[in-house]
């Protein structure tokens, strides 16, 4: 992915939506899902970079660390925090979960690589029980 994406892509939003992003973590790893639905990780990755506490989001926050580190070529932390996100989410944050990294997994421009690890993200947290 481009990292340069992600700092064009933060000035699109409103300034209240920026200002929420840097002080709320919640915020911060909803906005970072939405660029991840839309294989958009430089944003994502640039949300993180901006409000580093998103990742400690139950359940969320893991989840967008798996994904950014599944990009960066380290498909075993990946497999670690997707564990860790599938653990603490609540059973609808699991199954909106699943929607959004499906919508990413019929991306085109997917890496072999990327595509085999993401299908095991997604089967992580279907196999998680609530």
């Amino acid at each position: 992915y481009d990292p340069s994406r992600g700092k064009e892509a933060a000035f699109r939003h409103p300034t209240e939506v920026l200002l929420r992003v840097l002080t709320e973590p919640a915020t911060a790893a909803n906005q970072a899902l939405d660029a991840i639905e839309t294989a958009d990780l430089a944003t994502a990755a640039a949300i993180l970079t901006a409000c580093p506490a998103a990742v400690q989001v139950p359940g969320t926050g893991p989840l967008i660390f798996a994904i950014l580190a599944l990009a960066s070529g380290q498909p075993d932390q990946a497999m670690t925090a997707a564990e860790t996100a599938a653990a603490t989410a609540t059973d609808l944050q699991r199954r909106a979960h699943h929607i959004r990294l499906s919508k990413l997994l019929a991306a085109d421009d997917l890496t072999p690589e990327f595509r085999a690890g993401l299908t095991s993200i997604i089967n992580q947290l279907k196999a998680t029980p609530a």
